[in-house]
């Protein structure tokens, strides 16, 4: 599984400019980044996304927050629940990471063919069912 490392190391060199300038630790990028560009998640579904347990994630959004780059609004069905969303200053720094993986889907799309693409997602998508099942 070399190539699982590779991988996984391309995609890190790719965003460590984003993670440098923005002085975001390792959790506090994997959060942010898997927060909806708009619209609102709840502590639970963000840990899901980002692979993270939801007590960890609680202490991650916690800085996030502090630092003013996420907002919790109270859940109107459920006052307990917290949602949490970019904030407006939050904004600058999600559209860096989104510029960022642009660039990854457009160099994929320059070098790869219809085809090739359609294969390549396909097989992630085999990888991840994979690896995710319990």
């Amino acid at each position: 599984m070399r190539d699982v490392l590779r991988l996984r190391r391309c995609c890190e060199e790719r965003e460590a400019a984003v993670i440098e300038d923005s002085g975001l630790t390792g959790a506090e990028y994997l959060c942010f980044a898997a927060l909806p560009s708009s619209g609102s998640i709840d502590g639970r579904g963000l840990a899901r996304l980002a692979g993270l347990s939801p007590s960890r994630v609680s202490r991650v959004v916690e800085a996030l927050t502090q630092r003013g780059l996420v907002r919790r609004d109270v859940d109107p069905a459920d006052r307990r629940v917290a949602r949490l969303a970019v904030s407006e200053s939050g904004r600058r720094l999600r559209r860096r990471i989104d510029e960022c993986l642009a660039r990854c889907d457009a160099l994929l799309g320059a070098r790869l063919t219809d085809g090739q693409l359609a294969q390549a997602r396909a097989g992630v998508d085999l990888l991840l069912h994979a690896l995710e099942a319990p």
